[in-house]
C-alpha cells in the first residue's frame, strides 16, 4: 500500500515548487514518474526503497529503537528526497537531506582511496 501511494503521488506531481512560475526554465511539464523513467530510475527501485524504508520505520516504532540513530537519519533523508516534489527548491530538504547524503558518499570514497594509499607512505625510504 505504501508504494502505491508514493507511485500515485509521483504520477500526478509535476514537482513544481510553489515559487516556480510556468514561464520559468525550471517549470516541469512532465510528471515526476515520467522523469524518473527518463533518467532510468525504475519503478522497481523506487518500490523496493520505499517499502524497505517503511518497514524499518515501522519496526523501529513497534519493537523500540533497535536501529541506530544514524541509520534512522539516513533512511529518513532518503525518504524525504523521494517524497519531496522538488528538493532543489526546498532549502531544508536540500541542506539537511541531499547535501549530507552526498557528503557521506564522497567522504566514504575519499577515505577508501586514502586507506589504499596509506601503506605507500608507511614504507621506509630505501
Amino acid at each position: 500500500m505504501t508504494w502505491e501511494q508514493v507511485r500515485d503521488s509521483r504520477n500526478v506531481s509535476f514537482g513544481n515548487a510553489p515559487v516556480v512560475r510556468e514561464r520559468s526554465r525550471t517549470f516541469h511539464r512532465t510528471t515526476r514518474l515520467e522523469r524518473d523513467t527518463a533518467t532510468d530510475l525504475t519503478e522497481e527501485v523506487l518500490r523496493q526503497t520505499t517499502e524497505a524504508l517503511a518497514m524499518v520505520l515501522l519496526q523501529a516504532a513497534i519493537e523500540g529503537v533497535h536501529v541506530t540513530f544514524d541509520d534512522l537519519v539516513v533512511k529518513l533523508r532518503v525518504l524525504a528526497l523521494l517524497f519531496c516534489p522538488d528538493p532543489y527548491s526546498h532549502a531544508a530538504v536540500w541542506n539537511h537531506c541531499a547535501v549530507p547524503l552526498i557528503n557521506a558518499a564522497v567522504v566514504g570514497q575519499v577515505r577508501a582511496r586514502l586507506d589504499r594509499l596509506l601503506p605507500l607512505f608507511r614504507t621506509p625510504w630505501p
